[in-house]
């Protein structure tokens, strides 16, 4: 056992000097992979320090998944933080019309599509599960940290734009994203998620839990990764409550891809895949009857944002 240990340990150093000669995705990855092995994962967070300032993009999104697979989610925050400021986002103005099928839809929060209906069933379903089973699928699908952490630099930029103070997360799920620890990036350190935003209070919601929106005005809504899996029969009035529950602005993640997971019923979790202009329609149609209103629309074709369109209305400019 000593000299397996010992080899496992002169694994980790040999990947670590290739790691330093080449800094590339696929040697952070076999540095992560020999940590574990050696019991050592703690040691990860110096390892990312030693790379962050020269990293490239790819590289520093290796990391912050990396961080997030060995369940160091303060560091995976950071990690992604610092791969946003190496890529700071462009928003393209919305002048796409809107489509007569958005205006007009007969579909209402009141009176969703029956579709609604049943895939919300399929959703709670996952939940009632997921509280059963730490580890089963549904409680994976509403922990609500992974996506947003992808996307949390933005909004953090978005926020401080806006001067948000207030924060609703429509379909965040149990709200995993919010109950973190200290996140340190560089030389800052935030004592939690709030701060790291620089708002003062967050409200989550998510249908698969609650059939009521919350209370009140929120100074920004935002909305990550959970649009896609609405029916477009009924994401009008869905995109609506957004824009409707905001006092300064909307921000919205949408992923133009299938998901790697199915519903109970076999069916892909993502039954909305489309690409960034048909996006750009919907939110036309909607924000239009909220000029006041600030927003940003990432809409992704890949999990690490390699190619992505943003665009949106940047009135506090």
């Amino acid at each position: 056992m000593a000299g397996a240990a010992q080899q496992l340990n002169e694994a980790l150093a040999q990947a670590e000097r290739a790691l330093l000669a080449n800094p590339t995705s696929a040697a952070a990855t076999l540095v992560a992979k020999c940590l574990v092995a050696v019991d050592r994962k703690d040691e990860a967070p110096g390892i990312f320090a030693r790379h962050a300032k020269a990293a490239d993009y790819d590289l520093l999104m290796s990391f912050a998944q990396i961080f997030t697979q060995l369940g160091q989610r303060e560091q995976a925050i950071a990690a992604y933080d610092t791969a946003a400021a190496q890529r700071p986002i462009t928003v393209i103005p919305n002048t796409a019309a809107a489509p007569a099928w958005a205006v007009n839809s007969p579909f209402t929060a009141a009176q969703p599509s029956p579709r609604y209906g049943q895939l919300l069933s399929q959703y709670e379903g996952m939940h009632h599960a997921g509280k059963a089973d730490a580890q089963s699928q549904g409680a994976k699908t509403f922990e609500g940290f992974v996506g947003f952490s992808i996307v949390a630099p933005y909004v953090r930029r978005f926020a401080q734009k806006l001067g948000a103070k207030s924060l609703l997360d429509y379909g965040g799920g149990r709200g995993a994203q919010y109950q973190l620890g200290e996140i340190t990036i560089g030389a800052e350190t935030f004592a939690n998620p709030r701060a790291y935003l620089g708002v003062e209070s967050v409200v989550c919601f998510d249908p698969g839990f609650a059939r009521d929106l919350p209370a009140g005005m929120f100074d920004l809504v935002i909305c990550v990764d959970a649009l896609e899996h609405c029916d477009r029969q009924d994401l009008p009035w869905i995109v609506r409550q957004l824009f409707e529950k905001a006092r300064m602005g909307v921000f919205a993640n949408i992923a133009s891809y299938p998901a790697a997971k199915t519903l109970p019923n076999g069916e892909n979790a993502h039954c909305t895949v489309e690409d960034a202009p048909w996006w750009m329609e919907l939110f036309r149609a909607v924000a239009d009857a909220f000029p006041a209103i600030d927003y940003q629309v990432i809409v992704s074709k890949d999990l690490r944002q390699n190619s992505r369109t943003i665009f949106g209305r940047n009135g506090r400019t």
